[in-house]
């Protein structure tokens, strides 16, 4: 095409007064409405800018809302047998805090780089994550309301988004969700057809946090634990697979982890997991 036919279709198509701007609503607004700018809409920060996934998302959250009494009984029975196949409830919430250290692989565009993770975690309050990538040290932390990344020598603030989803994943923690399922209010439940997966059908249980997230567990048919966790995070669709369950001081971990999402795939072994270690608070600072 030539920038003549280009400009040509975009007249034809687009609104030329149409523009994405970042920056305090406050300030902005006046300035475009000086401007000749009438329509203006304002979208959080954390927000997709596109309209469309705005609205898939409030569509999600508002049919999260929508628990039918049949669902959620069905989901408080999914549930229970899920924190049996831990344990129990009582002692999974003896669990304050949490320390797992493993080894596996990073696959992403083709490639494949080792890598070595240890966590560290108060259960609710602060999670730590040491990660090894053929030679790069990577640290995150998050607690007491902030977060930062260290690479090496490096350190910085979390993005705004980061810091959210990181606080998030104490909720969705596979280690945890199911007791915080059961004991934080403003929980649903959702209990599902189940979900068939070549030979397996998975009991299908949908846990959504008081944000209105969701979070679907496949639960093993035989065993209640959870296989797998669907769930989106950065406007991306999330796989978390869990295996190789093994009990820990009374309450069963899972041993084997595998994460996807956006091309790239981790596969985790953890070798050791200890129940409530002493955690110092200087570790999360």
């Amino acid at each position: 095409m030539t920038v003549k036919e280009a400009t040509t279709a975009a007249a034809q198509h687009l609104n030329p007064r149409a523009l994405v701007i970042v920056g305090k609503a406050a300030e902005v607004g006046p300035l475009l409405k000086k401007a000749g700018y009438s329509k203006i809409e304002v979208v959080n920060y954390l927000d997709p800018v596109s309209g469309a996934e705005r609205r898939a998302v409030q569509a999600q959250r508002s049919t999260a809302a929508e628990v039918l009494p049949a669902e959620a009984m069905e989901g408080r029975r999914l549930l229970e047998l899920a924190l049996n196949a831990r344990g129990g409830q009582a002692a999974l919430a003896k669990v304050q805090t949490l320390q797992m250290a493993g080894k596996g692989m990073l696959s992403m565009q083709g490639q494949q780089v080792p890598v070595s993770v240890e966590l560290k975690e108060i259960r609710g309050k602060a999670m730590r994550e040491d990660i090894d990538m053929g030679g790069m040290t990577l640290r995150q932390v998050v607690a007491n309301g902030k977060a930062y990344i260290q690479q090496g020598d490096m350190r910085k603030d979390m993005p705004p988004e980061m810091k959210l989803e990181m606080e998030k994943a104490q909720f969705r923690d596979p280690n945890f969700i199911v007791l915080n399922a059961a004991t934080q209010q403003g929980v649903k439940l959702r209990g599902l057809k189940p979900t068939a997966e070549g030979a397996i059908s998975y009991d299908t249980l949908e846990v959504i946090s008081p944000e209105g997230d969701v979070y679907t567990l496949l639960l093993d048919p035989k065993t209640h634990q959870i296989a797998k966790m669907l769930y989106s995070a950065e406007q991306r669709t999330n796989h978390d697979e869990l295996g190789d369950y093994r009990v820990v001081d009374g309450v069963s971990f899972p041993f084997k982890f595998k994460h996807e999402a956006g091309g790239q795939q981790v596969d985790i072994q953890y070798d050791k997991v200890t129940v409530n270690p002493k955690l110092t608070p200087d570790l999360f600072q």
